[in-house]
């Protein structure tokens, strides 16, 4: 019978530590930003938010009134980064994976209902504010 030597088992720790740390780095770098659609200024909680690319955010509506979500390029013409439906009371709109870049975006139907996104490339440092 042949006999594992320490640093075999070594090795072998070493290894799965490695596979097991990547998988969590990945799943460490993809996250879900959660704005809130409120009846008070400022409307959007948080009114400015930064995620790292590659995750999600989405916009829930916390109103008894519905809603649109509109990115600002939208209305020159250029590429609409993203449009919502209308949201219901209690509804949610999802946007995945958006491209790193600053994205205002406003209210369809209220337009003085406005925030801003900031998606920073996947090694930044993610924070949110209220303003």
């Amino acid at each position: 019978m042949r006999k594992i030597s320490d640093k075999s088992i070594l090795a072998v720790f070493v290894l799965f530590s490695g596979i097991v740390g990547m998988a969590w780095s990945a799943m460490a770098t993809s996250q879900t930003v959660s704005i809130h659609i409120d009846h008070r200024p400022p409307f959007f909680s948080p009114q400015t938010v930064s995620m790292v690319a590659g995750g999600v955010v989405q916009w829930e509506n916390r109103t008894r009134e519905v809603h649109t979500i509109l990115a600002d390029n939208c209305l020159r013409r250029s590429k609409c980064s993203f449009e919502s439906p209308v949201i219901e009371p209690g509804g949610t709109f999802v946007v995945p994976n958006l491209p790193a870049g600053d994205y205002a975006y406003h209210c369809g139907i209220h337009p003085f209902m406005r925030g801003v996104l900031t998606v920073k490339g996947k090694s930044s440092r993610v924070e949110s504010a209220d303003i």
